[in-house]
């Protein structure tokens, strides 16, 4: 039981849906609406083992704070992925985007999701966001090259 108490503590650094109270100050749209009522939170959060009170009754600032941080490692890792396949247009930086996405992101979170019993509908909810936002941060990159 002590295990399952951890556990549910290390979830609630996980992004916020909507119902959040602080959802929206400086969450990215696309985030917002990812894990929102309109698209996955319902899922998303019987997925996690939460219910939309128990975040609500939580509240965290570290969510957004590791978000910021790992945006900004990840543009950077993007740009110069980007710049290694010298990618010269539009097309080229989603292709980027879609190998790292899906190559490396979401194939690389697939055995932590398996060894720690999360669900398959779970994995394709974050992970499915997490490819997402790769190829349009290079898609955006490479707009910029």
């Amino acid at each position: 039981m002590q295990f399952r108490k951890r556990r549910r503590e290390h979830v609630r650094f996980r992004l916020q849906p909507v119902g959040h109270p602080a959802s929206h100050r400086g969450q990215p749209s696309h985030r917002a609406l990812w894990y929102s009522p309109l698209l996955f939170a319902t899922p998303w959060l019987k997925g996690v083992g939460l219910t939309k009170e128990s975040i609500q009754a939580n509240p965290s600032k570290m969510p957004f704070v590791v978000s910021l941080i790992t945006a900004l490692v990840l543009a950077v890792a993007l740009a110069w992925a980007n710049t290694a396949a010298a990618t010269a247009s539009l097309g080229g930086a989603l292709l980027v985007g879609v190998v790292v996405g899906i190559g490396v992101t979401a194939m690389a979170s697939a055995p932590h999701y398996a060894f720690s019993g999360r669900s398959l509908k779970l994995y394709l909810i974050d992970q499915g966001h997490a490819v997402v936002t790769i190829v349009v941060m290079s898609a955006i990159i490479g707009l910029f090259r």
